[in-house]
C-alpha cells in the first residue's frame, strides 16, 4: 500500500492534537532509519546504471502522482467532500513529500495572534476566548528569533478573522493564527488555524475538543504545534518554557483570565470587577502568583484615578507585588509591579528602577515593562532616555494606543507639538480612550490653545465616567483660560467628592 495511503489512513484515527504528540515521539526515529536506509541503499547502486533507469523512473512518478491524485479524491468524495475539496485532498497527497522538505525552507520570523472569536456568542465567555489567545501570545514573545505582535495591538483587528492576508501585511508579518472557541457548561471546544501569508498557504489547523480542566493541555498542544509549523530551532530549556504553567488549578486559572479581561478596559466599574475576580482566583490558589500581579496593578490605577484613596490603594498594590515575588521571584509581571508600586506607594525611586530593569533584561520585547519604566525615568526628570523607553514601546506595540503614553512623557518634556501629534495618531486608531483625549487637551492647554484644549477634556470626562482626575484637569484649563466661575464650581464639586 502507498506510504500516503498508510498515512491518510491512519490520520483519519489519530488526529487533533494526538496527531501532533505523536509526530513529536516518532520524528526522531523516523529520520534515523531514513538515513540509515538510504545511506547503505546507496553504497548498492551503480552510477553507470542510473541513465537506463532514468526513463523508468519518470513513469513511475506519473503512475504515482497520478494514482494518488485519484486515491485523495475518491476517499474524500466518500465522505461528502464538495469537488474543490475533493481536488485539494488529491493534490495534498502528492504535495505531501513536498511539504516535508520545505522544512529546509527559512524558519518564519513574524506572527500574528488574532484575537479568537467566541462561537458560544455569551458575552460571559468572551474572556476565555480573548484569554486563550493572549496567553498565547504571552508564551510565544519569549521565543527567540519570533517577533510575536502584542495583545494590544492584535485587539485592533478583532472581528478581521476573515481576512488575515491584510492584517499580515498591514504589520508586516509572516504567519496568522487565528481561532474560534466554543464554551459551554465543562465543554470547550478550540479550533484553530495557522496561515503562510507570504506563501498563501496553511501550515497547520487543529480541532480540540477537550473538558475545561484541559485547558492547560489545550495551549500546550498549539503553542507546541505553532513552534513546530515555523520551524523554530528551540532549546532544552525554550521548549520547556512554552508549557511552563504558574497554577495547575483551572478554576483559578479562569478566574484570572477573566480578571484581565475586566483589567484591560482600564474603567473604574471594570478595575473593580478585576479586584474581585484576581481575589476569588487567589482564594482558590494562594500559591498562583499572577493573580497578585494582576491585583497590584488594578489597585494601582484605582489610586491613580482616586477612585480609592491613594495611600490605601498604592499601600495595596505594593503589598499584593512583594506576594507575587516571594511566591514567583523569577516572574516578569512580578517585577513590573513591584516598580510601578514602589514608586506611588513609597516614591523609593532607586528600588523601583531596579525591578523596572529586572523586569527588561530577561524580556527585552516586553512592551509594558519598557512603558512604564519610560514613566519612572519621567519622574526622575530624565527625559531623552524617557522619550526613547517611550518610542521603544510604541515599536513593540504598532497599531495601538501606546502613542498615548509616550505623548504624556513628551507632554512632560515640553515638547508639545510631537505630543500633540502622538494622541491624535492614538486617537485615529482608537477614538474612545479617554486618556488620548485629555493628553492632547492639557498639550494645547500648555500652548495657549484653549479653544481646541477646551474641545478636548469634557470629551475625555465624559468617556472616562467623569474621573476625578479628568475633573481637575478640566478645572485647573478653565481657570488658566480666565473662566473662574466654571472653575470653581468644579473645585465645590472636587470638595464634595473627597468627602
Amino acid at each position: 500500500m502507498s506510504a500516503a495511503i498508510g498515512a491518510f489512513l491512519v490520520g483519519i484515527a489519530v488526529s487533533g492534537p494526538m496527531a501532533g504528540q505523536t509526530h513529536r515521539l516518532v520524528a526522531p526515529l523516523r529520520d534515523l532509519f531514513a538515513a540509515t536506509f538510504f545511506f547503505f541503499f546507496g553504497l548498492q547502486i551503480d552510477p553507470a546504471t542510473l541513465p537506463r533507469a532514468l526513463p523508468f523512473a519518470v513513469g513511475l512518478g506519473v503512475v504515482t502522482t497520478l494514482t494518488k491524485t485519484l486515491t485523495g479524491y475518491w476517499a474524500v468524495r466518500r465522505a461528502g467532500v464538495d469537488r474543490r475539496g475533493r481536488v485539494r485532498a488529491g493534490m495534498a497527497f502528492v504535495a505531501g513529500r513536498a511539504a516535508r522538505t520545505a522544512g529546509t525552507r527559512k524558519a518564519i520570523d513574524s506572527l500574528l495572534v488574532l484575537p479568537f472569536s467566541n462561537a458560544s456568542g455569551d458575552p460571559e465567555s468572551e474572556y476565555l476566548s480573548e484569554g486563550i489567545a493572549e496567553s498565547l501570545i504571552n508564551v510565544l514573545s519569549q521565543l527567540p528569533n519570533l517577533r510575536v505582535i502584542p495583545r494590544t495591538t492584535a485587539l485592533r483587528f478583532k472581528g478581521r478573522e476573515g481576512d488575515p492576508q491584510s492584517a499580515a501585511r498591514e504589520l508586516n508579518v509572516r504567519a496568522v493564527l487565528t481561532g474560534k472557541v466554543l464554551h459551554r457548561g465543562d465543554s470547550l471546544v478550540v479550533q484553530t488555524d495557522l496561515v503562510d501569508v507570504l506563501n498563501d498557504a496553511q501550515l497547520w489547523g487543529g480541532k480540540y475538543n477537550r473538558q475545561m480542566a484541559d485547558i492547560f493541555a489545550v495551549q500546550d498542544d498549539i503553542a507546541n504545534e505553532i513552534s513546530e509549523k515555523l520551524r523554530l530551532q528551540l532549546g532544552v530549556k525554550k521548549k520547556k518554557q512554552l508549557t511552563k504553567h504558574y497554577t495547575q488549578n483551572t478554576e483559578a486559572h479562569k478566574l484570572y483570565l477573566r480578571g484581565c479581561y475586566y483589567w484591560n478596559k482600564l474603567e473604574p466599574e471594570a478595575l473593580r470587577k478585576s479586584i474581585k475576580c484576581f481575589e476569588e482566583a487567589i482564594k482558590v490558589d494562594p500559591g498562583y502568583a499572577l493573580p497578585y500581579t494582576g491585583l497590584s496593578n488594578a489597585q494601582r490605577f484605582l489610586g491613580f484615578f482616586s477612585v480609592l484613596p491613594p495611600r490605601q490603594a498604592f499601600g495595596a498594590a505594593k503589598a499584593a507585588a512583594r506576594k507575587a515575588l516571594e511566591i514567583d521571584h523569577t516572574l516578569a509581571e512580578a517585577h513590573s509591579s513591584m516598580g510601578a508600586a514602589s514608586e506611588y506607594c513609597d516614591w523609593d525611586l532607586s528600588g523601583a528602577e531596579r525591578e523596572h530593569k529586572r523586569t527588561i533584561e530577561p524580556n527585552p520585547k516586553y512592551a509594558m515593562a519598557h512603558r512604564r519604566y519610560a514613566f519612572h525615568l519621567l519622574y526622575r526628570e530624565r527625559y531623552d532616555e524617557a522619550i526613547a523607553e517611550g518610542k521603544r514601546s510604541c515599536d513593540l506595540e504598532p497599531f495601538s494606543v501606546s502613542s498615548t503614553y509616550l505623548a504624556w512623557v513628551l507632554h512632560h518634556a515640553r515638547r508639545y507639538d510631537e505630543a500633540i501629534e502622538e494622541c491624535q495618531r492614538a486617537i485615529e486608531l482608537e477614538p474612545n480612550f479617554w486618556t488620548s483625549h485629555a493628553i492632547l487637551g492639557l498639550a494645547y492647554e500648555q500652548k495657549g490653545q484653549f479653544s481646541e484644549a477646551i474641545a478636548e477634556l469634557p470629551k475625555a470626562l465624559s468617556l472616562s465616567g467623569g474621573l476625578a482626575i479628568v475633573l481637575g484637569m478640566l478645572g485647573h484649563l478653565y481657570g488658566m483660560s480666565g473662566r473662574r466661575d466654571d472653575a470653581q464650581a468644579i473645585l465645590t464639586k472636587l470638595h464634595e467628592l473627597s468627602k
